[in-house]
């Protein structure tokens, strides 16, 4: 029989306070990661670096919405809820008030919590393995729920599963207590400050019995959050060096328009998705006033000499598809194929795709044209200091991607100093957007 067990068959207080411990301090991490969450949601900071590429393409993964929408509460509040259902079972062990029989359920409790973590944090680290990212602060509670599950189920192997029944009670119960104290924050939680911003395209576009500027109109129907946002944005913008803009090779929207927007994005990057849907929605709006630059960036090696990481080979083969694309009339639905299936691309789905559209021409995909075209575009973006996906640049000036500014400042023409701009409140200098 473990040391960690009594001849009773209980666990030893030690390894029950250390349960509690480590319950405790992945409930702590997990506000930690919560107040991040809801940080980049009103900020918009969130950003796919050169290396890792941190919690945020996690958070907007496909099943961490989905888990949001579904339950009301994200990810991170259910790393939550978990931690203080994990330190609360132990912590009543440790009182040891409950008769052998109640006592050896709540045992089981534990470890079926510990089963469930350890279960969920295998499936968290499958979803980010399969964006192709790392999660670091993740990690954090990867490691204490790991040392958790290793003392509750490898520690206590004399343990067994005794009165499961009752056991299974006491752990969903504690873990739907957690969830629904929990339930109002996480309703309250920001989804996404991009999405709503981009459901507000077009509303100034429309008519208005008064008239007036097309800019203040649209300034008018942000929520203050927004408007910071677009602010943080403006002084980010006007604060930039202007640099030379690369060469044009094929615009979408007008050649005569006075914004250029030149973009470089990534498959995988969840926020080059929404640029991408974003841009997609100005041109369908605003067809004559910006032209639209798409360029990719892939975050792997193998095609991009700025990247150390390797080990992602759609990444750049996705880049040379939509080099090959360039011109064509259906690039932009190309290019929106292959984001909206960026969390399981494959080598395999990208020539799929597109063969599909290309036919015989899919042979562009291994030319050394595509290739050297995406170089280009890796040399062009380093010129403008690229931190991580996505860049966006206005007019030969580093912007953001949020999409009340690319509204903006298609309105003003492109000017960053528009008469209108002047009702926001002033720009936070330490603000981070991408």
């Amino acid at each position: 029989m473990s040391t960690d067990l009594h001849a009773a068959g209980e666990p030893s207080r030690e390894s029950l306070a250390g349960l509690t411990v480590l319950g405790f301090l992945s409930a702590l991490w997990s506000v930690v990661l919560w107040g991040e969450l809801w940080l980049a949601r009103v900020t918009g900071s969130a950003t796919c670096a050169f290396g890792d590429s941190g919690c945020g393409a996690l958070w907007d993964s496909r099943f961490a919405r989905a888990l949001h929408d579904f339950s009301g509460v994200p990810v991170a509040g259910w790393g939550l809820a978990w931690g203080l259902a994990a330190a609360a079972l132990p912590l009543l062990l440790l009182a040891r008030r409950f008769e052998p029989g109640r006592a050896t359920a709540l045992r089981t409790a534990v470890r079926l919590v510990a089963a469930a973590g350890a279960a969920s944090v295998v499936l968290l680290a499958l979803v980010s393995a399969g964006l192709g990212t790392l999660c670091t602060g993740c990690a954090v509670v990867y490691v204490l729920v790991g040392g958790y599950a290793g003392i509750a189920l490898a520690g206590w192997p004399g343990a067994g599963w005794a009165g499961l029944p009752q056991a299974t009670a006491w752990a969903a119960g504690a873990s739907a207590l957690a969830l629904l104290v929990l339930l109002p924050v996480g309703r309250s939680t920001p989804r996404s400050l991009a999405a709503e911003g981009r459901a507000g395209i077009g509303t100034a576009a429309a008519p208005a019995p008064g008239g007036g500027d097309i800019v203040a109109r649209m300034l008018a129907v942000l929520n203050p959050q927004q408007a910071q946002t677009l602010a943080d944005s403006l002084g980010l913008l006007r604060a930039a060096a202007a640099r030379p803009m690369p060469a044009p090779r094929a615009l979408l929207g007008s050649a005569q328009a006075p914004l250029r927007i030149v973009a470089w994005s990534d498959v995988r990057c969840p926020h080059c998705a929404e640029l991408h849907e974003t841009l997609r929605l100005l041109l369908e709006t605003y067809p004559q006033q910006l032209a639209v630059d798409s360029r990719f960036f892939p975050l792997d090696g193998e095609c991009n000499p700025a990247v150390d990481r390797r080990g992602d080979p759609t990444r750049c083969l996705a880049a040379r598809a939509a080099a090959c694309f360039e011109g064509r009339p259906d690039a932009l639905a190309f290019a929106g194929e292959m984001f909206a299936e960026a969390e399981t691309l494959d080598v395999a789905r990208v020539r799929a795709l597109a063969t599909a559209r290309l036919g015989a021409q899919a042979s562009c995909l291994d030319s050394a044209d595509a290739l050297a075209r995406v170089r280009t575009d890796v040399d062009a973006a380093m010129a403008f200091g690229i931190e991580g996906t996505p860049l966006v640049v206005l007019n030969g000036r580093t912007g953001t991607s949020f999409p009340p500014f690319l509204e903006a400042m298609v309105l003003a023409s492109g000017n960053p100093d528009h008469p209108s701009f002047a009702a926001l409140p002033p720009a936070n200098p330490s603000a981070h957007l991408h």
